[in-house]
C-alpha cells in the first residue's frame, strides 16, 4: 500500500467541497422539517443594507470584477506588515511586503505601479514614488490599517462614481465613521481596542542610536572609519572636502538568535492601542480616533526552510568550474536555470531567527466632522495625521551580503543593520453633498483635498552611517588591539611595526585611548606642522611651496608625477594635489561625529478636487457627469545631518539616487467623465461612458540645475555624445563592380605601394567604393581588417591571403546598414538585411560553380590568423559592446570593421544645457458594459473598457534626465506617450441561495479577463532609464464564491493566470541584432523591467471558513491561502537557446516556492460592550518567501495575538 502525501491545493479544495456539502446538507435538513402554520397580522418590514453588505454583494452583482473586505473581516486577522491587509482579496497581492513594513503597494492581476492602480483613502490619492536602488523605483502608500473600515478593489478600469481608476483598476480605502463607533439608539459612543502579539522582539539594531556620537567612543561595540572612502566631487574641482567614509561596525549590536518558545509568549514588544470617540446630533456628527502600534522585529518561521537552501547559485564561478568539459550554453543551462532564481535566503535569514529592520511604529490621528444642512445638504470635514516609522530591508545590500554568504558558507552571514524610515503624512479634505428630495436633476458630490507626505529614508545607496574625517591612527590601533588582526590598510605591515609610530601605540586598553583622543587646537597645529614637514620634499618640488591647500588647474591633469596612490598607480599632478588637500582637511577638521550617509528626504504634495452630479433623465435612464483635477509636486534632497552638509555637495554614491531616482518635478492632471446607465428592461442593464484626460509635467529640478550650470545635470553627464543609431555591418557576395574596381585598385597598389593613394584613378575608384560600402578600400592581402574573405566550393571560409582568387568566391563587407534609434529603442523596421535574407542562396555567382549564401552577418564572423568562422551558437550581442563612431562614421578602432557600432551625435555646448521640455498629452477613453439576467438568479455580463495613464513624476524625470548613468550609453531625450489599456471581461453569476430556504447567502461568480496596455512605460535594459514597450498583456480566469447559513459560512476564491507577457520587437531586436531569435513576447517581461518583477503566481487559492455559536456570540474561523511557485516558461528556454542575457541584469526578480499559509481566529462577545479576540497567523510556522519580493526575506513565523475591544 503506497503512502499518500497530501498537497496543499488538494487540502484547500477538499475543505471547500466538504464544508460546502456540510452547510448545504444542514440547510436541506432544516428546510425538510414539517412546517406548522399560524396566521398573523400583516407586518411591513423595511430594511437597508449596510455598507459592508453592499460591498460584499457587489463582488457578485457589479458590472466590473471587484473584491471587498469590510470592518469585521479586517479585524479578524493580525496585520504584521501594512501589505498583509490585502490578504484575502482574490487576485490581489502586495509588492515587497517585507521590504517596508509601513507601506502598501497593490498588484492586481499582475499589474502594478503608480497611476496604474490608484490607491485612495476617503477619496484622497496617496501614492508616492520611492527610489529602490538597483530595482529602480517603487510606488508606496504609507498607511495605517488600524483605521480602515473597508477596502474595495476594482480589477479593471471603470468610471464608477467616486472611484479614481487606472489602467489596471483601483483600490478605494475607507476609514472608520461615527456610525461605526456610536451604538444603535445612542447619540455618542466610545470604543477602546487593544491588541498584543507574540513572535516579536524589540528593535535593538537601528543605527540611529549612534548618530551624533564620536565613533571612537561607541560602547559596547566599537567601530572604525575605514569602510568605503569618501570621495570629492570630480566635476567641480578638488577642494579636499570629502563625503563621509563608511563605518565598519563590530558585529553583535544585538543578537538575532531565535528566542525559542519565549518569543510566542512575549507580548510586550508588539502592542496596539486604539481610542475612538464619536457623537451625533440632528445637524452634526463627529469622530476623533487615535491609534498607536509599536511592533518589534519578527522571527522567521521554521517549517520548510530547506527549500531556500542549496539551490543553484545564479552564475556562480564555482558552478561553472564543476563542468570544465561542457559548452558555455550547457553551463548556462546548469548554472543560470530558473531554479537559480530561488534565493538561498536561509543562509542569511536563518529559520526561527529575528529579522532585523522589520519593526514598525505607527501613530495616527483621525478627525471627522459632518454637518447636515436643510434640503439634504452635507458638509464633511476631515483631517488625518500619520506618523509612521519602520525598518527597511535594503534590496541592494541584502543581495550583496547574500551573494557572498552563498559562496562562503564557512562563516555565518550577518544581517545588515540600518536606520529606520520616518514618514509624516497629513491629509486634509472638505466635502459637499446635495441630494434634494424629489429632484431628479441634482445629486451632487464635491470634494477638495490635500495630501502632504514628508519621508526621511536612508536608502539612497551611500553608506548608512559614516564619518567626515576618520582618525586613521585610531583605526589602526583598534584593529590591532581590539579586533586582534592587522588593518587592511597596513598592506602587509605588522601590528608591532605599525604601533611603534602610532599616536595611541602606548595604550593597552580602550579606556586609555579615550583619554588620549581629545583634538585640541594646539594638537591640530602640531599635526599640521608635522604633516607639512613630512611632505616638504614632494610639495616644494611639484607645487613650489609647502603649506595650505593647493589650487588645481585643468593643465594639472596632463602633468605626471613620480608619486603613487594607495594601489601603486602613478598620479598626475591634479590627483596628487587632491590627495594632499584631502589629507590636510582631515587634520584641520577632525570631525569624528557619526552622520547618516544615505539619507534621502522627499516631500510630496498633492492637491485635488472631485466633482460629480447624477441626472435622472427617466426611471430607466440616468446620466452622470464628473470632473477631477490634481496637481502633484515632488521635492527631494539627499544630504547628511552635519552642519557642513557635505553629502549634498560631494556625495558621489548618494548622488546616484538624486540622478537616477525621483528628482524634483511637478505635474497636473485633469479629467472629465460622461456615463449613461440605462435599464431598458427588467433583465437588461447597459452602462456606457467616455472619459477625457489631460496632462502636463515639468522636470523642475533638471531645469533649475541646468540653469545654474551644475555639471552633474548636464545632458549626457560624462559623455561627449549620444547614440542616434546602430551600424550593422554585413558581408555580401561581391558584384561585378566590386570585383572590377578592386582588381584595378590592386594593380595600382602593386605598381607602387608607397604612392598608390595619390593616383587620381585610385582615388576615384576608392571614393565610389567608400560611398557604396562605408569605408576606404584596403589593398593587399595581409592587412584587410576583416573587410573581405573568400569561400571555397566546399563551403569553407578563408582569409584573403589564403584564397585562390580564380576559383574562390569573394565576400565584401558593407557598412551602410544603419538602424536609427527612436525614443530610446532601435527602429528594427529599418533593418535592410532581414534574418531570412541570411539564408538566401545564389547559384554560380562570379562565374564560379556552386551554391553560395548571399549574405553573412558581420558581427557573427570571427577572424583568426588563418581562419574565418561564423558563430551562431551564442547570441552575437552577448558581451559585445558596439564600437563607437563619430558623426562621419569613422571608426575609432580600426580592427573592428565587421562589428556593430554606435552611430553617435556629438554634443554642442547649447545641447548640454538645453532646458527640459514641458510634457503635455491628452486622451479619450470609452467604456461599455452590458449585463443580462438569463433567469431570476443567473446573470451574464460583458464589459469593454479603455483607459489612459500618463507618466508618473519618476518616469517624467527619468525620460528627461541627464543620462549617462552607470556607464551606460546616453540616448536622445524624448517625451513619453500615454499608456493606453484595452480591457475585456466576460462573467457569469449564479445566486443559489433561493434554492435553500435557510441559506442567507449563496453566490458563485466566474470571470474571464483580458488586459492589454500599449506603450507600457517601464525600465529599460538599455541604460536603466525609462522606455515604452509595445504592449503588456495579462489574461486569466477568476472564481469567487460564498455561502452563509447562519451557523456555518465560507467563501472560496481562485485565480488562474493564462498569460502575462510583455511584447516589444525593438527590445527583442537589441538582444540579437542579426538573426532576431529572441521572441517578441516574453512571459513576465524583459529582465530589468518592473513588469517582470510583478509576475503573479500561476494560480492562487483563498478559502475562508467559519462557524457561529451561542446566538452568534462566539465565532470561530480559519483562512487558508495557497499560491503556486514562480513559473517563467520563457526563461529556461531562452537560457537553452543562448539568449540568457535578456535577464542578466541587476534587479532580477527572485523565485519562490509554492506555499500554503493557515490563519485562525476566534471572537467572543460578552454582552453588548466587550469583544474578546484571539488569533494565530501562520499556524504551521512556515518558512516562506512572499511572491514578487525584491528582497529575499522570509515572512513572519507563527504569531499568537489576543485583544480586547470595548464599546461604551
Amino acid at each position: 500500500m503506497s503512502a499518500f502525501t497530501p498537497k496543499p491545493k488538494i487540502i484547500i479544495l477538499s475543505l471547500a467541497s466538504a464544508f460546502s456539502t456540510l452547510t448545504v446538507a444542514n440547510v436541506i435538513e432544516t428546510s425538510a422539517q414539517p412546517e406548522q402554520y399560524q396566521e398573523l397580522d400583516t407586518v411591513v418590514v423595511s430594511g437597508k443594507r449596510t455598507n459592508d453588505q453592499k460591498g460584499a454583494d457587489d463582488i457578485y452583482y457589479k458590472n466590473v470584477s471587484n473584491a471587498y473586505v469590510g470592518k469585521e473581516y479586517l479585524e479578524r486577522y493580525r496585520v504584521q506588515s501594512a501589505g498583509d491587509v490585502l490578504k484575502g482579496l482574490n487576485g490581489v497581492y502586495n509588492m515587497n511586503t517585507r521590504t517596508a513594513g509601513g507601506a502598501i503597494t497593490p498588484n492586481i492581476r499582475g499589474i502594478t505601479g503608480k497611476g496604474r492602480i490608484p490607491v485612495t483613502v476617503d477619496g484622497t490619492e496617496q501614492t508616492i514614488d520611492v527610489w529602490m536602488n538597483n530595482y529602480g523605483v517603487g510606488d508606496r502608500n504609507y498607511l495605517d490599517p488600524a483605521l480602515f473600515r473597508s477596502i474595495a478593489v476594482e480589477k479593471s478600469p471603470s468610471m464608477t462614481r467616486g472611484v479614481k481608476s487606472g489602467v489596471g483598476g483601483a483600490m478605494s480605502i475607507r476609514t472608520i465613521e461615527p456610525s461605526d463607533i456610536i451604538p444603535e439608539g445612542k447619540n455618542w459612543g466610545i470604543e477602546v481596542k487593544t491588541e498584543f502579539s507574540g513572535n516579536t522582539v524589540a528593535q535593538k539594531n537601528d543605527l540611529r542610536q549612534f548618530l551624533g556620537r564620536d565613533y571612537r567612543t561607541l560602547s559596547p561595540i566599537g567601530a572604525t572609519a575605514d569602510g568605503v572612502s569618501g570621495m570629492p566631487d570630480v566635476l567641480t574641482g578638488y577642494t579636499g572636502k570629502p563625503s563621509p567614509t563608511a563605518l565598519l561596525l563590530d558585529e553583535g549590536i544585538a543578537g538575532t538568535k531565535y528566542a525559542g518558545g519565549k518569543s510566542h509568549t512575549n507580548f510586550k514588544d508588539d502592542r496596539q492601542l486604539m481610542l475612538s470617540a464619536a457623537f451625533k446630533t440632528d445637524i452634526t456628527d463627529g469622530l476623533a480616533a487615535y491609534s498607536h502600534r509599536q511592533k518589534g522585529n519578527y522571527y522567521a518561521g521554521k517549517r520548510g526552510y530547506q527549500s531556500y537552501l542549496n539551490n543553484p547559485i545564479y552564475g556562480a564561478d564555482a558552478c561553472y568550474d564543476q563542468y570544465p568539459d561542457k559548452s558555455w550554453r550547457e553551463k548556462d543551462m546548469l548554472c543560470k536555470s530558473s531554479a537559480s532564481l530561488v534565493p538561498n535566503m536561509a543562509v542569511l535569514f536563518r529559520p526561527g531567527e529575528e529579522i532585523m529592520n522589520s519593526h514598525t511604529d505607527t501613530k495616527t490621528l483621525l478627525l471627522k466632522n459632518n454637518w447636515y444642512l436643510p434640503d439634504n445638504q452635507k458638509i464633511s470635514l476631515q483631517y488625518m495625521d500619520n506618523k509612521i516609522g519602520f525598518g527597511e530591508i535594503n534590496p541592494l545590500i541584502t543581495a550583496w551580503i547574500l551573494g557572498f554568504a552563498e559562496q562562503s558558507l564557512d562563516e555565518p552571514a550577518q544581517q545588515a543593520p540600518g536606520i529606520g524610515t520616518k514618514i509624516d503624512s497629513k491629509t486634509y479634505k472638505i466635502g459637499y453633498e446635495w441630494k434634494p428630495q424629489n429632484n431628479k436633476w441634482i445629486d451632487l458630490q464635491a470634494d477638495m483635498w490635500r495630501v502632504k507626505t514628508d519621508s526621511n529614508r536612508h536608502q539612497s545607496g551611500g553608506p548608512v552611517v559614516g564619518v567626515i574625517t576618520p582618525d586613521y591612527e585610531y583605526d589602526l590601533w583598534y584593529w590591532c588591539n581590539i579586533r586582534k588582526k592587522p588593518s587592511p590598510n597596513l598592506r602587509g605591515e605588522s601590528c608591532e611595526s605599525a604601533m611603534a609610530s602610532n599616536t595611541y601605540g602606548s595604550a593597552r586598553t580602550h579606556e586609555e585611548v579615550l583619554r588620549m583622543i581629545e583634538d585640541t587646537p594646539d594638537k591640530i597645529a602640531r599635526k599640521l606642522a608635522e604633516y607639512d614637514e613630512n611632505n616638504r620634499a614632494i610639495t616644494d618640488r611639484w607645487m613650489g611651496h609647502t603649506g595650505g591647500y593647493y589650487a588645481i588647474t585643468p593643465a594639472d591633469k596632463n602633468v605626471m608625477t613620480d608619486q603613487t596612490n594607495q594601489i601603486g598607480k602613478m598620479m598626475n599632478l591634479a590627483e596628487l594635489k587632491q590627495k594632499l588637500n584631502q589629507e590636510r582637511y582631515y587634520i584641520e577638521h577632525p570631525d569624528r561625529i557619526i552622520v547618516p550617509g544615505a539619507r534621502q528626504r522627499t516631500d510630496v504634495v498633492r492637491n485635488g478636487f472631485n466633482l460629480s452630479n447624477r441626472f435622472r433623465l427617466s426611471d430607466k435612464l440616468s446620466l452622470t457627469l464628473a470632473a477631477d483635477y490634481q496637481r502633484e509636486t515632488l521635492e527631494e534632497r539627499t544630504d547628511t545631518a552635519d552642519s557642513n552638509d557635505l553629502m549634498n555637495t560631494f556625495g558621489v554614491l548618494t548622488r546616484m539616487a538624486a540622478l537616477g531616482g525621483p528628482q524634483s518635478a511637478k505635474k497636473r492632471e485633469w479629467g472629465a467623465n460622461l456615463v449613461f446607465d440605462w435599464k431598458p428592461t427588467s433583465r437588461l442593464n447597459i452602462q456606457a461612458g467616455v472619459r477625457y484626460q489631460n496632462y502636463k509635467g515639468n522636470n523642475i529640478e533638471l531645469a533649475r540645475q541646468r540653469a545654474a550650470r551644475n555639471p552633474w545635470y548636464q545632458y549626457g553627464l560624462g559623455s561627449d555624445s549620444y547614440v542616434t543609431g546602430l551600424m550593422m555591418p554585413y558581408y555580401e557576395l561581391a558584384d561585378e563592380e566590386d570585383i572590377t574596381d578592386s582588381r584595378r585598385m590592386e594593380q595600382i597598389f602593386n605598381r607602387d605601394n608607397n604612392t598608390y593613394d595619390e593616383d587620381p584613378e585610385y582615388q576615384r575608384l576608392n571614393r565610389r567604393f567608400k560611398e557604396k560600402n562605408g569605408y576606404d578600400y584596403h589593398p593587399g592581402d595581409t592587412f584587410v581588417d576583416n573587410t573581405r574573405f573568400y569561400q571555397k566550393v566546399d563551403g569553407s571560409l578563408i582569409q584573403s591571403h589564403q584564397a585562390d582568387k580564380n576559383n574562390d568566391v569573394l565576400y565584401v563587407l558593407r557598412r551602410k546598414q544603419i538602424v536609427p534609434m527612436v525614443a530610446g529603442k532601435f527602429d528594427h523596421g529599418k533593418v535592410q538585411i532581414t534574418p531570412e535574407m541570411y539564408r538566401e542562396r545564389v547559384n554560380n555567382p562570379q562565374g564560379k560553380s556552386g551554391s553560395y549564401r548571399r549574405y553573412y552577418p558581420g558581427s557573427h564572423m570571427g577572424f583568426g590568423f588563418n581562419s574565418v568562422e561564423e558563430t551562431t551558437v551564442r547570441m552575437a550581442n552577448e558581451n559585445q559592446i558596439p564600437s563607437e563612431t563619430s558623426n562621419d562614421q569613422v571608426l575609432k578602432y580600426g580592427d573592428l570593421y565587421n562589428r556593430t557600432a554606435w552611430i553617435r551625435h556629438q554634443f554642442s555646448e547649447a545641447e548640454r544645457w538645453r532646458m527640459p521640455q514641458e510634457q503635455r498629452a491628452h486622451s479619450w477613453a470609452p467604456m461599455l458594459s452590458v449585463s443580462y439576467d438569463l433567469a431570476d438568479n443567473h446573470r451574464l455580463f460583458v464589459r469593454y473598457a479603455r483607459m489612459s495613464r500618463f507618466p508618473s513624476l519618476y518616469e517624467l524625470t527619468a525620460a528627461t534626465g541627464s543620462g549617462g548613468l552607470y556607464g551606460s550609453q546616453t540616448v536622445a531625450e524624448y517625451s513619453l506617450k500615454p499608456e493606453k489599456s484595452t480591457n475585456w471581461e466576460v462573467g457569469y453569476n449564479f445566486n443559489f441561495a433561493p434554492h435553500f430556504a435557510k441559506l442567507r447567502q449563496g453566490d458563485i461568480r466566474l470571470t474571464y479577463y483580458s488586459n492589454k496596455i500599449k506603450n507600457q512605460i517601464d525600465t529599460s535594459n538599455m541604460d536603466g532609464g525609462m522606455i515604452q514597450y509595445d504592449k503588456a498583456i495579462s489574461k486569466g480566469v477568476e472564481l469567487q464564491s460564498r455561502l452563509d447559513s447562519g451557523r456555518f459560512f465560507a467563501s472560496f476564491g481562485g485565480t488562474y493566470r493564462l498569460k502575462h507577457m510583455v511584447c516589444d520587437k525593438g527590445i527583442a531586436f537589441k538582444f540579437d541584432y542579426y538573426l532576431q531569435r529572441v521572441p517578441e513576447c516574453l512571459e513576465g517581461g524583459f529582465g530589468l523591467s518592473r513588469f517582470f518583477q510583478s509576475l503573479q503566481p500561476k494560480y492562487s487559492l483563498t478559502l475562508d471558513v467559519g462557524t457561529r455559536f451561542f446566538n452568534e456570540k462566539l465565532e470561530l474561523g480559519m483562512r487558508a491561502i495557497h499560491h503556486s511557485k514562480a513559473e517563467r516558461k520563457n526563461y529556461d528556454k531562452l537560457i537553452a537557446d543562448g539568449a540568457g542575457q535578456v535577464y542578466e541584469r541587476n534587479g532580477k526578480p527572485y523565485g519562490w516556492h509554492a506555499a500554503t499559509l493557515l490563519d485562525a481566529y476566534a471572537r467572543y462577545r460578552i454582552g453588548k460592550h466587550i469583544d474578546l479576540n484571539f488569533g494565530v497567523t501562520n499556524l504551521a510556522n512556515r518558512y516562506y518567501l512572499d511572491p514578487m519580493s525584491s528582497t529575499p526575506v522570509p515572512g513572519p513565523g507563527r504569531t499568537i495575538t489576543f485583544g480586547i475591544k470595548g464599546r461604551f
